[in-house]
């Protein structure tokens, strides 16, 4: 028999969607500030360490239309920003560079967040734990920090932009920013084609008029590109390519780069986020067939990357570019997952995660603490059904929040919100907002 005297505890006050964005930026800009301190070369002199494209984009920055090899020539938007901004402001070259990629690289997380929180509708305490893996992903950020004569920071920020949009159904600025950010890397193409085809996921039909009307602007995309490489190649002049004359040079160059390692070079740009991406889009299929949006672009971007590492050789560079989709996928795993026990797993998850992106963790240790962390997923989500210690006991129906069962669960951040629904969206029929 309870006493009348026991106290009630009250569900926490929910965050406004104000005071929720204050504290996820407010997180991803101390943890983007400790790693540019913690990767940055902020000495004088720190050009001595360019290495690999930075030399090429580092010659950019002073002359826009050098005559470096390609695709680097064709890669203007930064270092020309990086030119005219140093002129303008009488700031240092190497100070902006350093400026413009943590500014950049903040930029896209805190749009990884909004890709999470709207279009995904991901809780806010699993949105900002997610973008925190990102902020401490070493191919993400660190590098770019300890490397920062890249225009892969402001490559990354158009991805994110473009997968937004394209989410969102906003196909004008989907549009203008990849035209825009074909400038500065032609990467960014690789998306051009995923509008229609989440168009199609959408209406079923390739007669749709959303699917036509994207399918055009997709083929207008690729039109200003061979224009901009025309436009740009006479302004250039003749450039080698790094590996030899020819697509066959390039790709006998990049597959032999790295014997025996590919497989590992491949693991550890995500770690053990890789199979939980995996598991995602498993169940992104089992609910929601092959016109899924999460699993076409997960898979698309996935294969555009498998293709895209025939002509690179920096297969975490490559592959890196998976990092908003890897990370809502499994956004999509961690977001079911409620209670004080398990707020707890997932934040020592994200401690394991960048005790491994900062190498504190390395060689067997880190085999060992990729395969803990999978076992420790694999009970959270399907937890057996006598009680343990990740259940601490408390619940029989293990870790997952049970639907329907009329309780509200506190997220990552303590706050309440309604239990999971399993919700069949209906056709949406309604022309493309440009």
């Amino acid at each position: 028999m309870s006493s009348p005297s026991s106290p009630q505890v009250a569900d926490p006050r929910p965050l406004s969607p104000v005071a929720e964005r204050i504290v996820a930026y407010s997180a991803v800009l101390v943890a983007s500030f400790f790693g540019l301190v913690s990767y940055g070369s902020l000495e004088h002199g720190a050009r001595a360490d360019a290495r690999g494209d930075a030399l090429r984009y580092l010659e950019m920055s002073g002359d826009t239309f050098a005559a470096v090899e390609s695709p680097f020539a064709f890669r203007l938007l930064t270092p020309w920003l990086v030119q005219q901004l140093s002129g303008v402001s009488g700031v240092a070259p190497d100070t902006v560079w350093l400026v413009l990629t943590f500014v950049a690289s903040t930029a896209a997380i805190v749009v990884v967040y909004e890709f999470l929180r709207r279009p995904l509708g991901i809780s806010a305490g699993v949105s900002t734990w997610s973008v925190l893996l990102l902020t401490v992903t070493y191919s993400y950020t660190s590098y770019n920090y300890g490397n920062f004569w890249l225009v892969d920071p402001l490559a990354n920020l158009f991805m994110a932009l473009a997968l937004f949009f394209a989410f969102q159904r906003r196909l004008l600025p989907f549009v203008l920013v990849v035209l825009v950010g074909m400038v500065n890397k032609e990467t960014i193409l690789l998306v051009a084609p995923l509008f229609p085809l989440l168009q199609w996921a959408r209406s079923g039909s390739l007669r749709d008029r959303s699917v036509v009307v994207s399918g055009v602007a997709t083929a207008v995309i690729g039109g200003c590109y061979l224009v901009f490489r025309a436009w740009a190649h006479a302004r250039i002049g003749d450039t080698e390519t790094w590996a030899g004359q020819g697509v066959v040079d390039i790709a006998r160059a990049a597959l032999s780069s790295r014997p025996r390692r590919e497989h590992l070079a491949v693991f550890v740009v995500f770690q053990f986020l890789w199979p939980v991406f995996a598991y995602g889009l498993y169940r992104r299929f089992r609910h929601g067939g092959v016109r899924d949006g999460l699993l076409i672009a997960g898979l698309y971007l996935f294969t555009c990357c498998l293709l895209g590492r025939v002509q690179a050789t920096d297969t975490d560079r490559v592959f890196v570019m998976m990092a908003p989709l890897v990370i809502a996928v499994a956004a999509t795993v961690f977001d079911d997952l409620r209670g004080e026990q398990q707020r707890l797993w997932l934040w020592i998850l994200g401690g394991v995660y960048a005790a491994l992106n900062f190498s504190w963790l390395t060689g067997e240790l880190a085999t060992v603490a990729n395969f803990a962390v999978l076992a420790l997923v694999v009970l959270m989500l399907h937890p057996p059904s006598c009680s343990c210690a990740i259940t601490g006991g408390a619940s029989p129906v293990g870790l997952m929040a049970a639907p329907g069962d009329g309780r509200r669960r506190p997220d990552l951040l303590g706050h309440t919100r309604s239990p999971a629904r399993t919700v069949t969206a209906p056709v949406d029929e309604r022309p493309v907002p440009v």
